[in-house]
């Protein structure tokens, strides 16, 4: 959990940090940090998972 609100708060950081960039680069780091999010996510969620299941 305190992996999942660090990368949300990175991702915006960056969002904030490259607004006066353009849209474009928001929508890049966005999509860059939702990734590495999801695949935590998933990680975690996997080893919970196998975890109940006496895996």
């Amino acid at each position: 959990m305190v992996i999942f609100l660090n990368l949300v708060l990175a991702g915006l950081r960056l969002g904030l940090k490259n607004y006066q960039v353009g849209e474009k680069w928001i929508l890049d780091d966005y999509s860059k940090v939702s990734f590495i999010v999801l695949a935590t996510n998933q990680k975690n969620i996997g080893a919970a998972l196998n975890k109940s299941q006496g895996i």
